[in-house]
């Protein structure tokens, strides 16, 4: 398993050797991907992000709300949803180009903008 620092490893410092856990500084290159903890644009490679743990808001017509984690895919960059109680869920705003990625009930669906 390979991690890819992020703001939070400075303070928790890197994992024991026996946790088979490979800790790299950001950009991490695979493939087509530049792996980075912080969004941030890269000339040759599509960036898949952490950090912001987007989430996004439906709404029902009975002023009902769900709020899940998602991906937000936009040109260059996809932010990575962000799973678990302490992760809370960055709401971001609906742009041109932007799409959203609803995660929840074992499922991903194309969700409309937050």
């Amino acid at each position: 398993m390979t991690l890819v620092r992020g703001n939070h490893d400075d303070r928790a410092g890197d994992r024991p050797p026996e946790a088979g856990i490979e800790v790299v500084d950001e950009p991490w290159l695979l493939g087509p991907f530049a792996c980075c903890h912080h969004p941030q644009p890269h000339p040759t490679h599509h960036v898949l992000v952490g950090h912001l743990h987007p989430a996004c808001q439906l709404q029902g017509p009975g002023r009902d709300r769900l709020r899940l984690p998602c991906f937000v895919n936009e040109p260059g960059q996809t932010i990575l949803p962000a799973f678990g109680a302490f992760t809370g869920g960055h709401l971001l705003a609906a742009v041109p180009g932007r799409r959203f990625y609803a995660v929840g009930g074992g499922r991903v669906w194309e969700a409309p903008g937050s």
